[in-house]
């Protein structure tokens, strides 16, 4: 996406706190670093972002009620909003631009509200990442809901197959020690487990909402089903005795 000119109408935010030093939240910059997106998810619900505030066309000398939010524009128009984690990641992408801190949380709903296609964060560097904003609910909505703990349909009972999508590290560091599996079951993401002794589903399944970045979920197996489910899956936790 390309910088457009700001969109007449959006209003600019207001500081959410004095004294930020305009330097990258921590544990932010190290999981972009990472390009791991459980971890990025689970910074960003308690980061802060900077948007950039840049005068209206023809304004030299701008007030506040002159200025408006820089977009992003691709070749088919659809708009993002950039947002930045330090004033240097800002200024290499737009050394005039004004920064305005804000809870990340806010800005991925203020890309909700206003009907844009994504988040893009530091698109000039040093890692960007970009949030679409139909996935928003995985920051928004907290940890992902995870159902069918307690009562798990029967695998013959549906369609098995590998997983289509891709589990994060923190899944799979979280799951280590347990037989686990990313797969689909009827189309739909699946972590699939066979159950340490004494383990409660409900525990087992508030520990894969915290860890997963997306919604999913969990299908308790007996040992028979895991070995069936082991040709299929794409193993999460330890391997087979």
């Amino acid at each position: 996406m390309a910088g457009t000119p700001p969109v007449p109408g959006t209003p600019v935010p207001t500081p959410v706190a004095a004294g930020d030093d305009g330097t990258a939240d921590p544990r932010l910059a190290a999981a972009l670093a990472s390009a791991d997106d459980d971890a990025i998810v689970s910074a960003l619900r308690e980061a802060r972002l900077l948007v950039a505030v840049v005068a209206m066309p023809g304004e030299q000398q701008a007030s506040e009620g002159e200025m408006a939010l820089a977009l992003l524009e691709s070749a088919s128009g659809s708009r993002a909003l950039p947002a930045f984690t330090s004033v240097g990641a800002l200024s290499a992408w737009q050394p005039g631009a004004r920064p305005v801190p804000r809870p990340a949380a806010a800005v991925i709903a203020h890309v909700q509200a206003e009907g844009l296609a994504a988040l893009v964060i530091d698109p000039a560097g040093p890692a960007p990442w970009t949030l679409p904003a139909d996935e928003a609910a995985r920051v928004l909505g907290g940890v992902p809901s995870v159902v069918r703990a307690d009562a798990p349909p029967d695998p013959a009972d549906a369609v098995v197959s590998p997983p289509s999508w891709r589990p994060g590290r923190r899944l799979r560091t979280e799951l280590a020690g347990v037989d686990a599996w990313a797969l689909d079951v009827g189309g739909e993401p699946v972590v699939a487990v066979v159950l340490p002794i004494g383990a409660a589903p409900g525990d087992l399944a508030r520990r894969v909402a915290r860890a997963a970045s997306r919604t999913v979920d969990l299908l308790v197996l007996d040992a028979e089903r895991g070995r069936v489910v082991d040709a299929i899956g794409r193993r999460l936790g330890t391997a087979p005795s």
